[in-house]
């Protein structure tokens, strides 16, 4: 193969196939309605929480029916997702996933399995 077509195709590859780059950063603007019409809310967006000398990652694995579902039931954390402030801030947001959520199995794909350790 000559070194033009060669260029060529690499020139193709990479217009045709871009990269994307997603960084551990709230980023709410991201539409969270999926081809069903199930809206996700803050659940699938990935973001990093600072507490103390840790980073804590969430990787917005916990975009589910049954996450939405358990949320809604709960008295503690219904408002996170009533309709009224769907971008809580990162605190508040760890808060459910770590003392509700990461409990409940099905509600998120990670952590796998849920945990048992949970106060609730």
């Amino acid at each position: 193969m000559k070194p033009s077509a060669v260029f060529t195709v690499l020139l193709l590859i990479i217009f045709l196939n871009p990269t994307v780059s997603q960084d551990n950063r709230d980023d709410s603007n991201t539409d969270t309605t999926t081809s069903d019409g199930f809206d996700c809310i803050w659940l699938d967006t990935n973001f990093t929480y600072n507490k103390w000398s840790s980073n804590l990652v969430y990787n917005g694995t916990c975009c589910s029916r049954a996450a939405i579902k358990a949320l809604n039931e709960s008295s503690q954390y219904s408002w996170l997702v009533d309709g009224y402030n769907n971008n809580p801030d990162l605190y508040n947001r760890w808060d459910a996933l770590t003392n509700l959520l990461f409990c409940i199995p099905g509600a998120c794909t990670e952590p796998n399995p849920a945990w048992i350790n949970c106060s609730g």
